[in-house]
């Protein structure tokens, strides 16, 4: 994305970091016993980021790649 000059890759980075600071906060969890009380919700937001993410950020990214 830098190499191509992508102008929405601050945006792209960021939602990656978010993903991985919720994987880390179910890791945490899981370590202090409190993972069986979050899984349905990390679930949902697993399930509501990969679907966003990939229907509009990944798809414009695709977009504008391959112009």
């Amino acid at each position: 994305m830098r190499q191509k000059k992508y102008d929405d890759y601050p945006g792209h980075k960021d939602d990656h970091e978010s993903l991985l600071d919720d994987m880390r906060d179910l890791m945490d969890a899981y370590e202090d016993g409190s993972y069986a009380d979050q899984i349905e919700d990390f679930a949902a937001r697993l399930r509501d980021w990969f679907t966003d993410h990939f229907a509009i950020r990944d798809a414009r990214l695709h977009g504008r790649l391959n112009d």
